[in-house]
C-alpha cells in the first residue's frame, strides 16, 4: 500500500510537470504572439533569440521577415526573404516576394535573376514564354545585351506572334541585322501567308536592311512596301510613284523620306531632290515635307534656294516650337541672323516665360550690334531667373512645416540638409555679368547708372553690379562715389581684382601705405608670375608706393627697379627680339625718378622709333619732352596719342594737364608779371594801411622790375612811408630764386637810399625766405614755412615721408632785427601750428596753434598783433578745400579757422582769446588769381586792448 502511494505520487509529479512544461509557451511561440499583438519590438527580441531561427524554422522567418518589411528595413527582410528561399526553392510565392524586394532595394539584375528562376518552374509555355520576354526586355533596357540575347534564345522557336515581333523588334533596335532576317525568316514561315503577314514581312526587311546600310536593297523593300512590286533599276523613280493620291503620300510618308534617305546616301542626289520636290507639292500644307525640301537644298550647298524656302515657312503662320527653332538655327547658318531674330521674336511673343528663348534673341542682337536691345532682352531673362529663383526658396520654404510635422528619422535629415536656403545663384551672377558687359559696351555712364541701381534694389548685394555702378561712377569722374562701391565689392568679393587695384591706387594718393601694401599682398596672391599686363600693373603699383614712401635713394626703390631691371634683361633673352612695352614704361620711370632722365630720353626715343605704334612709350616720352622743357615736341606726341585713343580725355588727362601747366610755365618765362597786395588793419587804438603794387617783365629765368608800397600808420597822427624800387630776379631752379632790390624810402619827408638781398626757396610762393634790406624802418630776416599755402606746397621729400601720418604741418619762424630813428629792436617771433584733417575727402580740421615771440623795443610797424612778451595759443577748427580731391578744375578756394584759446606771456586766460581768419581765391588760371581775406582777434578788455581787425585783397596776373 505504502509502496503504491509512492508511485501514485511520483506519477502525479510526473503528469503536474508535464503539463506545465507543456503549458509554458517557447520564446518563439511568444514572439509570434507579440507579433500578432502589434508588439513588434518585442516580437523581434524573442524571434532573434530563438533556436528555431537558427533551424530554419519557416514560420519564424516570415514573421521576422515581414516585421522587417513593416519597419522599413528592406534590406534585411530581403535577407531573411533569401534564407526562406533556399529552404523552399520551388515555392512560386516566394520568388515572387524575392521580386519584389529586390524592386525596393533598387536590385534590377537580381529581381531579373529571381523572374527567371520563377520561369523555369511555370508548367504553362505561354506563361513561361511571356515572362521570359519580360526578362529579356529588362535586360535590355539595363543595356545587357548579351543576357538579352541569352533569354532571347529560349524563347527564339515561340509560335506567339507578339514575342516573334517583339524579339524582332529587338534585334533591329540593337542593330543585330542577321538575327534580325532570320527571325524574320522564320516568322513569315510560322505564319499563315496573308497580306498583313507579308506588308509586315517587308517592313522588318526594309528595317534589316537600312540597319546592315544595303540601301539597294531598303529601297527596293520600301517600294514593295507601297505596293511597287516591279523596278526595273534602283537609279530610276519609278512611274508608279507619281500617281500615288495625296492620301496614300501621307499614310506612307515614313517610307517615302527612307527612299530619299537612301538615294542621298546612294549619291543619288537627282532623284533625292526629284522625289523631296514631290513631296512637298503633293501636301504644301505639311510644313515638314517644305522642310525636307529646304534641308535638302541646304545639305547640298543650293543656299539660295534653301534661302528662299526658307523665308517661305517663316511666313507661315501655323509653326510649332520645334520648326520655329529649326528656322532660327538655319538662318544663324546662313548669316541671315536678322531673320533668325523675327523667328525668335516670335518664339518669345508666343512663349513669354522661356528664359532659353530671351538668352538666344539676347545673344543674336549683340552679335549684329545692336547692344541696347541685347540689354533689353537680358533684361527680361533676368526677371525670369529671379522669378524662378523666388519659386525654388518658396518651395523649400513651404516645405520645412510640412516635413516638421513628420518625425521620421530621415526626414529630419532632410530638415537639416535643406534649412539654409541657397544665398548664391550662378546662373543670375552670370546673367549680372552679361548685363554688365552690354552695358560697358553701350559705353553711357548714366544708362548703366540708371540700369543697375534698379537691379540693386532686388540684390543689393550683387558684387557684380556693385563693381559696375563702381565703374560708371569713375567714368564721370565721381571717384568718392565710386571707391566707396569699390570698398563695398571688396567686402563681398575680397578678391575682386579691379577694385583691390582702384582701392590700392586710393591708398597710395592719401598716403596710406600699410593698407596699400596690405593690398599689394593680395593681389600678388592672385597672380604667382608676371607674365603679362595685370602682372605688369601690379610690378608698377609697387614702384610707385615705394618711390612715394621711402624716395627714390630709398634701399626698398632702389631693389624694386633692380627688379624691373632683372625683368627686363630677363625676357629680352628668352623673347627672341620680342619688346614688352609695360615693361619698359615701368623701367623708364625708375629712370627718371632716380635722377637718370637723359638715360631714360635716349632709351626711350629709341624705342619710339623702333615701335611707333606702342602708345605707351609715346605717352612717356612726352613726360620726359616736358620734363626737358620742350613743350613743342611733347606737344606732338599727344597729339599722336589723342588720335589713336578711343577716350583721350580720360586716358591721358593727366598728361594732358601737364602739359597746359608746362605750357603756361613756357608762356610766363617771357610773360609781363603784374603783383598787388594791400589791406587795412584796425584797433581801438590805431590803424595801419598797406597798397602795394609790382610790374615785371620776365625773360625766361632773368625779371626786371618796379615796385611801390605805401604805408600809413594812424596812432595819434598819420604816419606815412613811401618805398620804390627797382628789383632784379635770376631763378636758379624752379623752387629757387635770387632777388637784388635798389630803392628809395620816404619817411616825413627823409628820403633815404635802400638796399634789399632776399634768396627764396619756393615756386609761386616762398616757404623759405632770407632775406636783408636796409630800407626804413630797415631789418634783417629769416623766415621759415612763413606761409600756410607755401608750406603745402612744399610738402615734399623729407618732411612728407616724416609727417606723412600728421597729413600736413604748418609752422613761422621769424628771426630779425631792426633798427629804427627811436631805438634798436631784436628779438624772435614763431608760430607753431598743427592741425589734422577729419577725414580724406573732407574739409573740416582740428588743430591747435602756440606761439612765441620776445621783442626788446618795438617800433609801432612792428608791434602788429601779439609780439612782444607774447605766448598765443589756441584751439583751431578749420574748413578749406586746398586739399579735396574735387579741386581739379575748380575755380573758387576758400578757407575758414576759427580758435579759442589765450596769452600765457600776456596773462590772457583761456577762452579769452579767441580768433577768426577767413580767406575766399578766384583762379582765372594756374598763375592768376584774386584772393579776399580776412583776420579778426578778440580779448577780453580788462587785460589787452580789446580787438583787431584786419581785411586785404591780393592779386597776381600774368599777361602772356
Amino acid at each position: 500500500m505504502i509502496l503504491f502511494n509512492r508511485v501514485q505520487a511520483f506519477l502525479f509529479l510526473f503528469v503536474v510537470v508535464g503539463v506545465i512544461i507543456l503549458t509554458i509557451p517557447s520564446r518563439t511561440k511568444l514572439g509570434i504572439l507579440y507579433f500578432n499583438s502589434y508588439q513588434y519590438e518585442k516580437t523581434l527580441e524573442y524571434l532573434s533569440e530563438s533556436e528555431s531561427l537558427k533551424t530554419g524554422d519557416v514560420l519564424v522567418l516570415k514573421k521576422i521577415k515581414d516585421y522587417f518589411t513593416l519597419q522599413g528595413d528592406i534590406k534585411r527582410a530581403l535577407e531573411v526573404m533569401e534564407k526562406l528561399h533556399t529552404l523552399r526553392p520551388h515555392n512560386l510565392d516566394y520568388l515572387k516576394e524575392l521580386e519584389k524586394l529586390s524592386d525596393w532595394n533598387q536590385l534590377p539584375v537580381k529581381r531579373l535573376y529571381y523572374q527567371e528562376k520563377r520561369a523555369e518552374l511555370l508548367k504553362g509555355k505561354s506563361d513561361r514564354e511571356k515572362l521570359l520576354l519580360e526578362i529579356a526586355q529588362g535586360y535590355r533596357y539595363l543595356r545587357d545585351f548579351k543576357e538579352a540575347n541569352r533569354v532571347f534564345q529560349k524563347i527564339e522557336n515561340s509560335e506567339n506572334r507578339m514575342i516573334q515581333e517583339q524579339m524582332i523588334s529587338y534585334y533591329l533596335a540593337t542593330k543585330q541585322a542577321d538575327k534580325a532576317i532570320e527571325s524574320i525568316e522564320a516568322y513569315k514561315k510560322k505564319l499563315k501567308d496573308n497580306s498583313e503577314v507579308r506588308l509586315k514581312y517587308n517592313i522588318y526587311l526594309y528595317q534589316s536592311f537600312t540597319v546592315l546600310e544595303d540601301y539597294k536593297r531598303a529601297i527596293i523593300q520600301a517600294f514593295q512596301i507601297l505596293g511597287i512590286n516591279k523596278l526595273d533599276s534602283v537609279n530610276e523613280i519609278p512611274k508608279e510613284v507619281y500617281s500615288l493620291s495625296k492620301q496614300q503620300v501621307k499614310d506612307n510618308l515614313y517610307y517615302l523620306e527612307g527612299i530619299i534617305y537612301h538615294y542621298e546616301k546612294l549619291e543619288l542626289l537627282g532623284n533625292s531632290e526629284e522625289l523631296t520636290l514631290f513631296l512637298a507639292n503633293t501636301v504644301p500644307v505639311d510644313t515638314e515635307l517644305q522642310f525636307n525640301l529646304a534641308e535638302f537644298w541646304f545639305r547640298h550647298n543650293d543656299k539660295s534656294k534653301a534661302k528662299s524656302k526658307y523665308v517661305d515657312i517663316l511666313k507661315r503662320d501655323r509653326l510649332n516650337r520645334e520648326e520655329m527653332l529649326s528656322l532660327v538655327d538655319r538662318f544663324y547658318d546662313l548669316g541671315e541672323k536678322g531673320r533668325a531674330i523675327d523667328a525668335l521674336k516670335r518664339l518669345v511673343k508666343r512663349y513669354p516665360l522661356n528664359r532659353a528663348y530671351w538668352q538666344r534673341l539676347g545673344d543674336l542682337y549683340d552679335e549684329i550690334g545692336e547692344k541696347k536691345k541685347a540689354l533689353e532682352a537680358f533684361l527680361k531673362l533676368l526677371e525670369l531667373e529671379k522669378k524662378k529663383n523666388q519659386t525654388y526658396i518658396r518651395t523649400y520654404l513651404r516645405q520645412g512645416p510640412q516635413l516638421a510635422m513628420n518625425s521620421s528619422s530621415d526626414d529630419v535629415i532632410f530638415i537639416k540638409k535643406y534649412q539654409n536656403l541657397p544665398k548664391f545663384n550662378s546662373r543670375i551672377y552670370q546673367i549680372e555679368q552679361r548685363i554688365v558687359y552690354l552695358l560697358n559696351e553701350i559705353g553711357d555712364p548714366e544708362e548703366v547708372i540708371k540700369v543697375v541701381e534698379r537691379l540693386l534694389n532686388d540684390d543689393p548685394n550683387s558684387s557684380v553690379l556693385l563693381s559696375a555702378l563702381a565703374q560708371a561712377y569713375y567714368m564721370k569722374g565721381d571717384y568718392k562715389r565710386a571707391e566707396k562701391l569699390f570698398e563695398r565689392v571688396i567686402r563681398l568679393e575680397p578678391n575682386h581684382k579691379m577694385a583691390l587695384e582702384v582701392l590700392l591706387a586710393k591708398d597710395i594718393r592719401e598716403k596710406n601705405f600699410e593698407k596699400a601694401n596690405g593690398k599689394i599682398k593680395t593681389l600678388e596672391k592672385l597672380s604667382n608670375e608676371i607674365k603679362n599686363s595685370e602682372e605688369l600693373y601690379l610690378l608698377s603699383m609697387k614702384e610707385e608706393v615705394f618711390f612715394q614712401e621711402a624716395g627714390a635713394e630709398s634701399k626698398s626703390y632702389k631693389e624694386i627697379c633692380q627688379v624691373i631691371n632683372d625683368l627686363n634683361s630677363s625676357q629680352a633673352k628668352n623673347s627672341k627680339g620680342s619688346v614688352n612695352f609695360e615693361l619698359q614704361s615701368i623701367r623708364l620711370r625708375c629712370l627718371r625718378r632716380r635722377g637718370e632722365e637723359e638715360k631714360a630720353f635716349q632709351l626711350n626715343k629709341s624705342l619710339v622709333a623702333q615701335y611707333p605704334e606702342e602708345l605707351i612709350l609715346r605717352e612717356q616720352l612726352a613726360y620726359l619732352y616736358l620734363d626737358r622743357g620742350d613743350v613743342e615736341s611733347a606737344k606732338k606726341e599727344l597729339d599722336v596719342l589723342i588720335l589713336k585713343s578711343d577716350q583721350p580725355e580720360i586716358q591721358y588727362k593727366a598728361l594732358n594737364e601737364y602739359y597746359n601747366s608746362s605750357l603756361l610755365s613756357e608762356k610766363r618765362k617771357n610773360a609781363w608779371r603784374l603783383v598787388t597786395d594791400n589791406y587795412h588793419l584796425w584797433t581801438s587804438e590805431f590803424s595801419f594801411s598797406l597798397m602795394s603794387i609790382e610790374v615785371a617783365k620776365l625773360f625766361n629765368d632773368f625779371a626786371i622790375g618796379l615796385g611801390e608800397e605805401f604805408y600809413l600808420l594812424n596812432k595819434g597822427g598819420n604816419e606815412k612811408i613811401n618805398y620804390n624800387e627797382l628789383f632784379f630776379e635770376y631763378r636758379l631752379s624752379l623752387n629757387q630764386l635770387i632777388r637784388l632790390q635798389l630803392g628809395i624810402s620816404t619817411l616825413d619827408k627823409e628820403v633815404s637810399e635802400n638796399f634789399g638781398f632776399q634768396y627764396i626757396y619756393g615756386d609761386t610762393t616762398s616757404y623759405l625766405s632770407l632775406e636783408f634790406n636796409n630800407s626804413m624802418p630797415s631789418y634783417q630776416t629769416l623766415s621759415l614755412f612763413q606761409d600756410r599755402g607755401a608750406f603745402e606746397r612744399g610738402f615734399v621729400g623729407y618732411y612728407e615721408r616724416f609727417f606723412n601720418r600728421l597729413n600736413y604741418l604748418a609752422t613761422s619762424l621769424d628771426i630779425f632785427e631792426a633798427n629804427v630813428s627811436d631805438g634798436k629792436s631784436m628779438g624772435i617771433r614763431s608760430r607753431f601750428e598743427f592741425s589734422r584733417r577729419l577725414n580724406v575727402e573732407s574739409c573740416y580740421e582740428v588743430g591747435a596753434l602756440v606761439g612765441y615771440s620776445n621783442i626788446t623795443k618795438s617800433s609801432p610797424l612792428l608791434n602788429l598783433g601779439y609780439l612782444k612778451n607774447s605766448v598765443p595759443y589756441y584751439l583751431l577748427m578749420k574748413c578749406n578745400n586746398r586739399h579735396l580731391r574735387s579741386l581739379e578744375g575748380q575755380k573758387w578756394i576758400y578757407g575758414l579757422d576759427l580758435g579759442i584759446g589765450g596769452d600765457l606771456g600776456r596773462g590772457i586766460g583761456f577762452v579769452h582769446s579767441n580768433m577768426f581768419r577767413a580767406e575766399l581765391s578766384y583762379l582765372f588760371s594756374p598763375y592768376n588769381s584774386v584772393k579776399l581775406y580776412g583776420e579778426h582777434y578778440t580779448e577780453a578788455l580788462n587785460v589787452s586792448r580789446g580787438a583787431t581787425s584786419m581785411i586785404g585783397v591780393q592779386g597776381q596776373f600774368f599777361l602772356f
